[in-house]
C-alpha cells in the first residue's frame, strides 16, 4: 500500500488523531499505545501547542490517517493503526532522519523510540534497526470494572468532590499538582488547556479536601465513552498529606463513578511495579498486563549532527 506523509495542520487533524487512537484501541483491547486521554493531557501540558504541532508528522493511507509520530526530547512515541504495520519501518526511518537528537560535543546523536513488550514485530524492527531496550519500563495497569469496587476511605474531616472551575479552586489545584510532582511545570494556562480537552469531564476532575481547606490529593479521569474505557492521568497526593490512604480513596470514587458510566475498564500507568504507586494501584486491583519498554539508538558524531 502506499502511504504519504505530511505535517499537521488544523483542528481536522487533531480530530483524526483522536479517532485513530479510539479505532485502535477497538482492534487491539487493552494493550494500546495510546488512549484519548493520553493525546489530550499531552496536548495540554505543551508550552507552545501551535508551534509544537506543526512538527507533527502524519502518515495517510488515501485520506486516511493510519498513523503519526509524537516528537519528544531525542525521543518518539509511534501511534500506528494496528492494520497498517507496514509503514512502521517508514515512519521508524523517517524519525532516525529528522528526529534525532544531534550530536554534542561530549554526547553522540542518539533516538529513544517506545514499545510494548507484547508488540514482537515493532521489537524486532528496533532490534534490527541497532536500537538497545532499557531494563526500566511504563507498566500497563488495568482494572476490569465488572466487580464491586471499594468504597473510598478517608480520615474523619476529608472529603472528595470535583473542581469547580473557579479562578481560585483552581489555582488550588495547580498547586497541589506542583507540590505532587516537584519540581513540575504544572500552570494554570495548562490545566486550563487540560480542562478544555475533548475527552475532559469537570466531574471527573477529583480532589480531596483537607479539613482545613486544602487541596491534598487528585485525579483526572480520562472516559471513553465510546470503547467504555478510562485512563487515570495524572494521579497524586500533595507529600504533607502522605500516608492516610488519600491517593487510594480519589481513585476508589473515581472507579465508581466510572462504573455508574457503564465503564468496562480502567488504565493508570506506573515506573515499574515494585514503586509506592505501582504497589497501590495493585492494592486497589489492577494488574500489570504490558510493559513499555524505551528503545535507544546511538549514531556516530557527522557533520550536520553538531560535531
Amino acid at each position: 500500500m502506499h502511504y504519504t506523509q505530511r505535517f499537521y495542520r488544523d483542528e481536522a487533524d487533531y480530530a483524526a488523531m483522536r479517532r485513530l487512537i479510539a479505532d485502535s484501541y477497538q482492534l487491539e483491547g487493552p494493550h494500546a499505545y495510546m488512549l484519548l486521554g493520553d493525546l489530550d493531557w499531552w496536548h495540554a501540558l505543551l508550552p507552545e501547542p501551535e508551534q509544537f504541532m506543526a512538527g507533527v508528522p502524519l502518515w495517510f493511507a488515501g485520506a486516511a490517517l493510519i498513523g503519526f509520530l509524537w516528537p519528544g526530547e531525542s525521543s518518539i512515541d509511534n501511534m500506528l493503526h494496528p492494520q497498517h504495520r507496514t509503514a512502521e519501518a517508514a515512519m521508524l526511518a523517517w524519525a532516525e532522519e529528522h528526529l534525532r537528537k544531534p550530536a554534542a560535543e561530549a554526547a553522540p546523536a542518539q533516538l529513544r523510540q517506545w514499545s510494548r513488550e507484547t508488540d514482537v514485530q515493532r521489537e524486532e524492527l528496533l532490534r534490527a534497526q541497532g536500537f538497545v531496550r532499557h531494563s526500566d519500563f511504563l507498566a500497563n495497569n488495568v482494572l476490569a470494572l465488572d466487580a464491586p469496587t471499594p468504597e473510598p476511605q478517608l480520615p474523619p474531616g476529608y472529603t472528595i468532590r470535583p473542581i469547580t472551575g473557579a479562578a481560585d479552586d483552581v489555582e488550588a489545584r495547580v498547586a497541589v499538582h506542583r507540590a505532587a510532582f516537584h519540581p513540575s511545570k504544572m500552570t494554570v494556562a495548562k490545566q486550563r488547556a487540560a480542562m478544555a480537552s475533548p475527552t475532559y469531564r469537570s466531574d471527573l476532575d477529583l480532589v480531596v479536601v483537607a479539613p482545613d481547606g486544602q487541596l491534598a490529593a487528585f485525579c483526572i479521569v480520562w472516559w471513553e465513552e465510546e470503547n467504555k474505557v478510562a485512563l487515570f492521568e495524572p494521579v497524586g497526593c500533595h507529600p504533607d498529606y502522605q500516608r492516610r490512604g488519600l491517593g487510594r480513596a480519589v481513585i476508589c470514587a473515581g472507579l465508581r463513578r466510572l462504573r455508574e458510566l457503564g465503564a468496562m475498564r480502567a488504565h493508570v500507568l506506573s515506573w515499574g511495579e515494585e514503586g509506592a504507586s505501582a504497589l497501590l494501584y495493585r492494592s486497589i486491583g489492577f494488574r500489570l498486563i504490558d510493559r513499555f519498554y524505551a528503545w535507544d539508538k546511538q549514531y556516530p558524531a557527522q557533520s550536520g549532527d553538531g560535531a
